[in-house]
């Protein structure tokens, strides 16, 4: 039996009870403060975020969403809460979202992140990204908490960023073939096809044009035969708006939207909505060359980079042409170059002036007159002699003051004459030209002689026959000029004769007169011969000889001639 308590422990043990009740209440307290506490710490967390934070019943329709994602969506909170997600996204997100959202209520096993496309209440589409989970509340319903990122600025960062590294990948292959393709066709087709195949721009093509304006050249990449009417048209003259544009400024030609703006351009209908082009002139210094075309995402259209992209592309290209332009300029001025040189090798060649070029003061060309002029069996015989060998002394200083002039001037100089040493030792006289020349890649000097020996020659018998011209002149002058006389005088006494006796001896010294005056002719024929004879040594006392014998033969006695001459002598 139990002992029966007694009221003052009755009463204690009720003061011990209600200072736990109170101690409890005041723990119960402070766990709803902590609690209040924390809450309202996660509801500013939560209210605060820079994710859209969302709570869904199992009926599809929100239960609470925090400000930022009636931010994202751009609706207010009552104009969300107890509605439908499915109504905030677009045709192409409600069936992933929705399925997904019904299996992991089932509690299946799905992504909890991943992406889809919201409507916003003014209809733009916005990226976000989800990361969801599911709850149960206190009454045991499930509920799906999700948070929502908006990152359609980072994914439009994130393709911008793609499509200019696709563009500087074209750059780069553009560049590429560049470096290896000299040929202008082939250059500019691969040109198109690299800008299309990196999936940089849609489509691709480029007309050239001649100074006049004609097309030259087109070519494209994206368009197949969809651009044949394009070249038709161009070649009857007729430019699209774009290329006349671009043609007639530096700046690129920007169309955002040419199913509206060129209703006119036959290739308006390889256009789509949300597809914008670019034309730029392809340039380089003061030429230009013609335009290139692409077209591109329209939301890529006024971007200061892919458009200083697409210049340094353009303008990689014009440096292209302008160094194809160059190599086929130089290469045909070296075919006619080399044509040149032939033709006058072959002039050199069978030239019948001497020709020979010295470099370094050394011969290193001669030609087949100048072995002739010199007396050389073979090229070998003067290439790599000094020209001092072949110059007569008393000419070197001066052709050594001419071949400074050359070099210091580079110009040519007149005719001078020299003395030119044969290989046999012998002299000859040549008149030599001579010029500044580069000959295998090193300076040099052309020398063309002509040989004046036959012009000497020629000198010589003309100063001879004006000397004899003065001789016979004499000649003439004195003894024919007194026949004249004589004549007169006796055509005088002829005149003034009184009987015919005087007349007929006055006849007589006429007749007798003109004899003599032929006989005069006839030597100096005589003398002109003895003149043009070759005069060798005489021998006097041959002669001396030659004369006692016909002395001995005239007279008809005999006669005795003496010689007292101890030596021989002779007249040159």
């Amino acid at each position: 039996m139990k002992e029966k308590k007694s009221k003052d422990q009755i009463i204690e043990e009720l003061r011990q009870r209600i200072a736990k009740l109170e101690k409890l209440e005041a723990e119960h307290k402070k766990v709803e403060e902590a609690l209040k506490e924390s809450e309202e710490r996660y509801r500013s967390i939560v209210e605060n975020s820079h994710a859209g934070i969302l709570i869904v019943g199992e009926d599809y329709k929100f239960i609470y969403v925090n400000d930022e994602l009636c931010r994202i969506l751009k609706y207010s909170r009552e104009k969300i809460i107890g509605h439908d997600f499915r109504e905030f996204l677009d045709e192409e997100s409600k069936q992933l979202v929705a399925d997904r959202y019904i299996k992991r209520q089932r509690g299946e096993k799905v992504p909890s992140r991943y992406e889809f496309n919201v409507v916003q209440k003014n209809g733009e589409k916005r990226r976000v990204e989800i990361s969801s989970t599911v709850i149960k509340d206190s009454a045991g319903k499930v509920r799906t908490v999700a948070q929502i990122l908006d990152i359609t600025e980072r994914k439009k960062a994130e393709k911008e960023i793609k499509h200019l590294n696709l563009i500087l990948l074209a750059i780069r292959k553009v560049n590429q073939l560049i470096a290896r393709e000299k040929d202008r066709d082939r250059l500019l087709s691969g040109a198109c096809d690299t800008l299309i195949k990196t999936r940089g721009y849609y489509t691709a093509w480029i007309t050239i044009f001649d100074e006049s304006g004609g097309l030259v050249t087109a070519t494209e990449a994206g368009l197949g035969v969809k651009f044949l009417p394009m070249i038709e048209q161009l070649k009857c003259g007729e430019l699209p708006d774009c290329t006349r544009k671009a043609l007639n400024q530096s700046e690129i030609v920007v169309i955002k939207n040419p199913l509206s703006i060129c209703i006119d351009c036959i290739m308006v209908e390889n256009c789509t909505d949300g597809i914008g082009t670019m034309a730029v002139r392809l340039e380089y210094g003061e030429r230009i060359y013609g335009v290139l075309h692409v077209t591109v995402p329209v939301g890529f259209l006024m971007d200061k980079k892919e458009q200083s992209l697409f210049k340094e592309v353009t303008g990689d290209l014009a440096l292209a042409l302008y160094s194809i332009e160059l190599e086929a300029e130089r290469k045909k001025t070296e075919k006619e170059l080399q044509e040149s040189e032939k033709k006058y090798r072959q002039l050199i060649k069978i030239s019948p002036d001497a020709v020979y070029v010295h470099s370094d003061r050394k011969i290193v060309f001669v030609n087949p007159a100048m072995m002739e002029f010199l007396g050389a069996a073979n090229p070998e015989d003067l290439i790599g002699k000094p020209i001092s060998d072949i110059i007569h002394p008393d000419y070197l200083r001066i052709v050594e003051e001419r071949d400074r002039n050359i070099e210091q001037k580079g110009e040519r100089v007149p005719l001078l004459e020299e003395k030119f040493i044969r290989l046999d030792g012998t002299m000859i006289n040549g008149e030599a030209a001579a010029a500044p020349l580069i000959y295998q890649g090193k300076p040099a000097i052309l020398v063309v002689i002509r040989d004046i020996t036959e012009h000497k020659r020629l000198e010589q018998q003309r100063e001879k026959a004006r000397k004899e011209a003065e001789f016979y002149a004499d000649v003439l002058g004195h003894d024919v000029g007194n026949i004249n006389q004589i004549i007169s005088g006796y055509l005088y006494l002829l005149e003034n004769a009184k009987d015919e006796e005087t007349r007929k001896k006055n006849i007589k010294g006429i007749k007798k007169s003109i004899e003599k005056s032929k006989r005069l002719a006839e030597s100096i024929k005589i003398l002109k011969t003895i003149k043009d004879t070759k005069i060798e040594r005489f021998d006097l006392n041959k002669s001396i000889e030659r004369s006692i014998k016909k002395i001995k033969a005239y007279f008809d006695r005999k006669i005795e001639v003496k010689l007292n001459i101890d030596k021989k002598y002779y007249v040159k």
